[in-house]
């Protein structure tokens, strides 16, 4: 039994893509098509330069509280542990992101034209 906000079509809902705008298709050029890339938003390459930069900032952060905790400061070792893991964890994120973009890019090389 569901509950009572919940109906059949709020769950048809749930499965229909984001962007559906009636049931026949997404936004294309049927259903009045927009500008493939919008003219708002930051540009990917900007972007990128911002995520490696703050996992640089994340990695200096770690090598930091390694240092601190070598020569003595007042830092504990599950604070040093948890900033290591983090960048360790950021690094390994930023590798499969990575691949999968060299993996899109020589899956569109491959395609025949």
């Amino acid at each position: 039994m569901l509950p009572p906000n919940v109906t059949n079509q709020s769950l048809f809902d749930l499965g229909r893509p984001i962007g559906l705008e009636n049931d026949f298709g997404l936004n294309g050029p049927a259903a009045g098509a927009s500008k493939a890339v919008p003219d708002t938003g930051t540009p990917f390459g900007s972007m990128l330069a911002e995520q490696i930069g703050q996992i640089n900032a994340v990695q200096q952060a770690a090598e930091h509280a390694v240092q601190s905790y070598a020569i003595g400061d007042n830092i504990n070792l599950h604070t040093v542990m948890t900033q290591v893991e983090k960048a360790n964890l950021s690094m390994e994120l930023t590798a499969q992101i990575r691949n999968k973009l060299v993996g899109a890019y020589q899956e569109i090389m491959r395609m025949q034209v």
